[in-house]
């Protein structure tokens, strides 16, 4: 039987749903449909495969500009600071996958796949895969459909010309990067995290933002936020979520999550 097909007017009646299928492990689907949404800039902690139904969005990656339209295929790797907002007139709708490691492993060295890939072959048997999972008909086979379409991805997505590769980070940003992801129930003030490693707070700020993308500050507030999903998804209230990770109350929780994952906590929770 012919996978269900999924229209762009029947998936507008809701602005953000996601699937999790129980016997395809490591994924997590979102349907999104935006106008006016403005997304803070962030990250994801896994691969972020989009798959452009409508409109036009336009965003930054690694010091280059990119634009994608209805009928393009997304990739940005895990970790990788970006906003994607839609741009012009129409509503930004389209598919997410997000893959976690278990279903696509990083590659060793990295590839300099470009983000946006235009008349994509594989564009159909993406859109066709987000409505079956969508439609919840994924059985015991849906994972193997999935990584064999994602090693067809792998082999095909087309390379760019990157930009000159960093140099390494110094030690000291290692440190301080990993003391902001390990401390999480409260926000680390700059002041203290200069005095933990001997660097100016100015000159800290400026050459953290510099290396991962985000101010020490709004790096913290990623990996809180990457933390409540987690809590979240596991059961957990928001309530306490929210306590749990420092904020100073639910809405304050509440109005960071909808600017970085674009939709409430409890939506994210119950999946629309």
């Amino acid at each position: 039987m012919p996978a269900p097909v999924v229209t762009t007017q029947a998936a507008s009646l809701a602005d953000v749903v996601f699937w999790r299928p129980a016997n395809c492990p490591g994924l997590e689907l979102r349907r999104a449909r935006y106008r006016r949404h403005t997304f803070a800039p962030h990250w994801h902690a896994c691969w972020s495969l989009g798959v452009v139904l409508e409109g036009c969005t336009r965003f930054e990656l690694s010091g280059q500009h990119w634009q994608a339209e209805a009928g393009d295929l997304v990739l940005i790797p895990p970790g990788v600071v970006h906003d994607c907002n839609p741009a012009g007139m129409m509503p930004l709708g389209y598919w997410m996958f997000y893959l976690d490691s278990t279903l696509w492993p990083l590659p060793e060295p990295m590839p300099a796949w470009q983000p946006v890939w235009t008349a994509s072959p594989l564009f159909s048997a993406l859109e066709r895969m987000a409505a079956v999972v969508a439609a919840q008909h994924t059985d015991s086979s849906s994972e193997v459909a999935l990584r064999a379409l994602l090693q067809q991805l792998l082999a095909q997505w087309p390379t760019h010309t990157a930009p000159s590769a960093a140099a390494l980070v110094e030690p000291w940003l290692l440190q301080v990067a990993h003391r902001l992801a390990s401390e999480l129930t409260r926000a680390v003030p700059l002041a203290e995290l200069s005095a933990g490693c001997g660097i100016s707070a100015s000159h800290l700020n400026r050459r953290f933002a510099a290396c991962y993308g985000l101010p020490p500050h709004r790096y913290q507030l990623q990996c809180r936020l990457d933390a409540a999903k987690r809590l979240l998804l596991d059961g957990q209230a928001i309530s306490q979520v929210a306590h749990t990770l420092g904020f100073s109350d639910q809405s304050h929780f509440t109005r960071w999550f909808r600017r970085c994952v674009g939709t409430t906590p409890a939506r994210y929770q119950s999946g629309h």
